[in-house]
């Protein structure tokens, strides 16, 4: 089934922070920023580095809840998966749209894998990204994002082989660098090796 993401999903934008973080320190909000984002994975567990801020707003805090899609709206889309809970107090900026899915028949993951990797998705934000420095992905198209959804099973197959993918490059990378510090090792062994057998020569 194919559907566009508002039918499945309340989306909202982050909040607008008319003052520097700075002046808003020392409350007990915690605030998401671009900066706070895994480099090397789509989940957010490690909140405990996040800013405190004092909310002196007359709105409440949209706080994120657990499987919240924290999508990043600015520059090349990328979705992130919220494990904490409302209890967490986490709110996010402007620069976010958070996606909190309304049926179970779509797993949290599969959502954010689906924005992040599928063609589909990066098709949609391709032509509807706007910006002619930095691209913007606007609230109104996340909504309008044609989500396609195979069934829990076929979904959670998808997670394993993307999380297999994951731990298979991470070796990989591992082994190359061992490779490299064997090499280095090697080389300077060999150079070693030829500057004692030039001096016993003379």
């Amino acid at each position: 089934m194919i559907t566009d993401l508002k039918r499945i999903a309340n989306i909202h934008t982050g909040f607008t922070i008319r003052e520097s973080v700075s002046y808003l320190a020392d409350g007990d909000t915690k605030l998401l920023q671009s900066k706070d984002l895994p480099s090397n994975n789509h989940e957010i567990n490690d909140i405990t580095g996040l800013s405190l801020v004092d909310w002196r707003y007359d709105s409440d805090p949209q706080y994120l809840k657990q499987g919240s899609i924290v999508l990043l709206a600015r520059g090349n889309p990328k979705a992130y998966v919220f494990r904490g809970s409302v209890s967490d107090k986490v709110t996010v900026g402007h620069i976010f749209v958070i996606i909190n899915l309304t049926t179970a028949d779509v797993n949290p993951e599969y959502l954010a894998w689906f924005i992040n990797k599928s063609s589909m998705a990066k098709e949609h934000f391709g032509i509807n990204s706007t910006g002619s420095v930095l691209n913007m992905t606007s609230i109104s198209t996340v909504r309008d994002l044609p989500v396609l959804i195979p069934s829990l099973a076929e979904q959670d197959g998808i997670i394993k082989r993307n999380q297999q993918t994951k731990h298979d490059i991470e070796i990989m990378k591992r082994m190359i660098e061992l490779r490299q510090e064997y090499n280095h090792a090697y080389n300077d062994q060999l150079l070693s090796n030829i500057q004692n057998t030039q001096l016993e020569s003379k």
